[in-house]
């Protein structure tokens, strides 16, 4: 049964769900339209044309609507550079665009994707999607080329690893402590500093070095955030890479030396978290 299930013929719907999955392309499809339109002053014929007939064909031919993330990615790099830097043509647009669906139709036909999928982690795909995204929120702003932007996209990504560890040494004190600090006169303040604090600070020294691995070696969001001066150690790898191969050796050391002593703290801390 469930292999006739899986070579069923896939048919169109046209439910409710079907429908609302369609307004939430035209949700996210006419801003980045309205741009190409007013921005790059494309032909809207040819435009909404296009848009228009490959909808039509994927959902005929593919039974499945127009994936619309790879759109998403185009029209913001395209709006979001023209109103930067006015370089961003028309013709440019295009070009990518028919690039774009050249290669995507060659993967999916040739059955590369699959295999590209599974060389590409999904770690490196979120921290490119995520750096993509804070680097068109602040393309605008005093954050754009600065350390803090990169902070916050790493706090953005990496926060609730931090939250689970102090979270589940904060589920592991026993209630009855904090009742008796206060059953004894102390202050919210005072529980918060003689009790918690102390019973917490072995979680919260495990998460700083947790954090601490990971943004040493994280380079999927920061290489599309970082500007001169505000290189991390990945990033000023990939630099020196191409420029000197004896100077990214010696990084390269100084990183796995900075790492196997985090490391051997995080297992120092995580045997005394054990131990309480």
């Amino acid at each position: 049964m469930p292999e006739e299930a899986a070579l069923a013929p896939v048919t169109n719907r046209f439910d409710r769900m079907e429908v609302a999955g369609a307004f939430g392309d035209l949700g996210t499809l006419v801003p980045f339209v309205v741009a190409y339109i007013s921005v790059l002053k494309m032909d809207p014929f040819g435009v909404l044309l296009a848009f228009g007939l490959a909808m039509i064909v994927c959902g005929f031919v593919y039974r499945t609507p127009m994936p619309v993330q790879p759109m998403k990615a185009v029209g913001a790099i395209a709006t979001t550079q023209a109103a930067q830097t006015l370089i961003i043509t028309p013709a440019m647009v295009w070009g990518a665009s028919l690039a774009t669906g050249i290669v995507w139709l060659v993967l999916g036909l040739t059955g590369t994707a699959h295999h590209v999928a599974k060389l590409i982690t999904r770690p490196v795909v979120l921290g490119i999607i995520l750096g993509l995204g804070f680097l068109i929120i602040a393309i605008r702003t005093p954050l754009y080329s600065t350390l803090t932007i990169i902070l916050v996209a790493y706090i953005a990504r990496f926060f609730p690893f931090a939250t689970r560890t102090v979270s589940g040494m904060l589920l592991a004190i026993n209630p009855e402590l904090e009742q008796s600090a206060r059953a004894s006169g102390a202050s919210w303040l005072q529980c918060m500093r003689f009790v918690l604090l102390p019973l917490l600070l072995p979680a919260i020294i495990a998460a700083w070095l947790m954090l601490f691995v990971i943004f040493i070696r994280e380079l999927g969001a920061t290489i599309l955030l970082y500007a001169q001066g505000t290189e991390t150690v990945s990033v000023a790898l990939v630099l020196l890479s191409e420029h000197s191969s004896a100077s990214m050796a010696a990084l390269a050391v100084i990183q796995i030396i900075l790492l196997l002593g985090a490391f051997l703290l995080f297992r120092l801390t995580r045997v005394s978290l054990v131990q309480s």
